[in-house]
């Protein structure tokens, strides 16, 4: 995610978003919360208030101490 960010992904906010929850697995919660901010923030500048509810959503998880793990995103591992 520290990659996306540096080819310009740092006024995305999925970017951010996904690097939000990058931090927060690792342990980073301030940080995380400090990115999820960002991310909502531009999200609400764009008018994009679904993506917005969403990343305040993982933002008050990152507060508490918990991490964002969308399960439903996981890819099978292809065979060796």
């Amino acid at each position: 995610s520290r990659r996306s960010l540096e080819l310009g992904g740092a006024d995305n906010a999925h970017v951010l978003d996904t690097h939000a929850a990058a931090l927060a697995a690792v342990g980073r919660f301030d940080s995380a919360a400090a990115t999820a901010e960002r991310a909502a923030a531009l999200s609400e500048a764009r008018h994009d208030d679904t993506l917005a509810r969403s990343i305040r959503a993982r933002l008050r998880s990152y507060r508490s101490g918990q991490a964002y793990i969308d399960h439903g995103a996981v890819l099978p591992v292809p065979p060796r």
